[in-house]
């Protein structure tokens, strides 16, 4: 399913939904003070320490570790996920661009 800026927010994980209350409150700040808010939705960064091997090498490291021999299952979703991924300079300098408008 193709999502786009008006789509429905349906956060699962924790971090999903601290980020969609997060945005929530950035939005009724300008709703009640009419200041200017840009609103990030960045499916993935990529750059120093952030690559797909580094992030399989952790994984590993992980999986490996007495936390996994414990049994602790960690849902991932790796392969069903559709992103956008950016390199850490360019969002940088989006993110800069609006910002230098205000």
């Amino acid at each position: 399913e193709w999502v786009n800026e008006s789509s429905e927010l349906r956060g699962v994980s924790k971090k999903a939904v601290a980020r969609i209350e997060a945005e929530r409150a950035w939005l009724r700040l300008h709703q009640e003070h009419g200041l200017p808010v840009h609103i990030f939705r960045l499916g993935g960064i990529y750059g120093p320490g952030r690559s797909v091997l580094e992030s399989v090498q952790r994984q590993l490291e992980f999986e490996a570790s007495e936390l996994a021999k414990e049994k602790i299952q960690i849902e991932n979703d790796v392969d069903r996920q559709i992103a956008n991924d950016g390199q850490i300079d360019d969002e940088a300098a989006s993110v800069d661009g609006q910002v230098a408008q205000y």
